[in-house]
C-alpha cells in the first residue's frame, strides 16, 4: 500500500520583531492545498507573516507590494488553517490578474 503525504511544506517570508527583519521559513499545510499553493506561486504570489504586538499572527498572500488576502489568527495551528483557507478562497487568483 502506498501512503500519500497528509501535509507538504510551503515557504513563508516572516517579518521578525522588533525591526521587521525578513527571514524565509517553512510551515506545513494540508496536502489538499498543494495544487492551489503551486498555482499561487506560479502567479508570482507568496505568503508573508508577522506577529503583531497583540500576539496575533497576520499572514498575507502578496504579489509585489500588494496584499491580495489576509488571515488574522492566534498563534498555533489556526495559522496554517488560515493559510489553507486563503488558498481555497482564490482571492489571490482574482486579484493577481489586475
Amino acid at each position: 500500500m502506498i501512503e500519500t503525504p497528509s501535509t507538504f511544506n510551503v515557504e513563508v517570508i516572516q517579518y521578525l520583531m522588533p525591526n521587521g527583519r525578513q527571514e524565509q521559513v517553512t510551515t506545513e499545510l494540508p496536502a489538499s492545498s498543494a495544487l492551489e499553493y503551486t498555482e499561487m506561486r506560479k502567479a508570482g504570489c507568496r505568503f508573508e507573516a508577522e506577529m503583531l504586538v497583540t500576539g496575533e499572527i497576520s499572514v498575507t498572500i502578496t504579489k509585489g507590494e500588494n496584499d491580495l488576502d489576509i488571515s488574522l489568527t492566534v498563534n498555533g495551528p489556526a495559522v496554517q488553517a488560515g493559510m489553507a483557507a486563503m488558498l481555497s478562497r482564490h482571492m489571490w487568483r482574482k486579484k493577481a490578474r489586475r
